[in-house]
């Protein structure tokens, strides 16, 4: 069962295809009408099969619509699926049943290609291990995703150092991971996350290396993503705090989607 829990607010590595031109969801299939849901799930099963034969069914016949503009939780203990739904939303897992579409668009149903045009112009993904360059200093990991969209380096250096600005990491933009605290990693790979301004934000355990102090930053930072951006935020999380800020909670267990009283 998906808990809505407050009234609207304002406002495995990627297939290497070329992105192609910039390209948001309304020009590959038109926009769906107002009052329908954003992200549409429909029996959703992935099954990953080893090389002995053996089949763990990650994700069990989900099916559930997810509101637009939302922070939304998918909460569940390790190894309830939430992590594979989130890979399936970003376009980088196909399913083994079932359909998902975003914004009237089926992903299912997308070229290779198409995926990862869909992925460069409408998806950030923010990851528990951070997963910055560590060779780069904190404005050139923001940079990354503006290059296949041919920013030129100028405008990428200006807008990268304003996003970390505007975050609170003005002073350490020039700095590297290495010399950045985990809550300060966290902060510069969700400015990376959203620095092409995505319709999707998927964030897979963003506080699970984090303190508590630094786990309601992040909170925040997808709060204020969902409030300022307008943003749908995915946020699969274990932690109890998290999913209490979320404005829509939907609860896995062993692959399924379940019901809270």
């Amino acid at each position: 069962m998906v808990i809505v829990r407050n009234p609207p607010w304002p406002g495995p590595q990627a297939e290497r295809q070329s992105p192609g031109p910039r390209v948001k969801l309304g020009s590959l299939i038109p926009t769906m009408a107002p009052g329908h849901p954003y992200v549409r799930i429909a029996d959703l099963t992935v099954v990953y099969r080893s090389g002995a034969g053996h089949e763990v069914e990650a994700v069990q016949s989900v099916t559930m619509d997810l509101p637009r503009g939302r922070f939304v939780a998918l909460a569940g203990p390790s190894g309830s699926g939430k992590s594979s739904m989130l890979y399936v939303l970003a376009g980088l897992l196909r399913p083994t049943r079932g359909t998902v579409s975003v914004d009237n668009n089926d992903l299912t149903s997308m070229s290779a290609d198409q995926l990862a045009r869909y992925r460069c112009a409408n998806v950030g993904f923010i990851f528990q291990s951070f997963q910055l360059l560590p060779h780069l200093s904190a404005w050139e990991n923001v940079a990354l995703p503006m290059i296949p969209l041919g920013v030129t380096a100028s405008q990428r250096r200006t807008r990268a150092c304003k996003q970390l600005s505007s975050i609170g990491l003005g002073a350490r933009i020039t700095h590297k991971p290495g010399e950045l605290s985990a809550g300060e990693q966290q902060r510069v790979a969700i400015a990376r996350a959203v620095i092409n301004s995505p319709t999707l934000v998927l964030a897979d355990e963003p506080t699970g290396n984090l303190d508590a102090a630094n786990a309601a930053l992040v909170a925040d930072e997808m709060e204020r993503l969902v409030r300022d951006l307008g943003a749908t935020v995915v946020c699969a999380t274990h932690d109890e705090r998290v999913a209490s800020r979320a404005q829509v909670v939907a609860r896995m267990d062993h692959g399924r989607l379940v019901e809270q009283s």
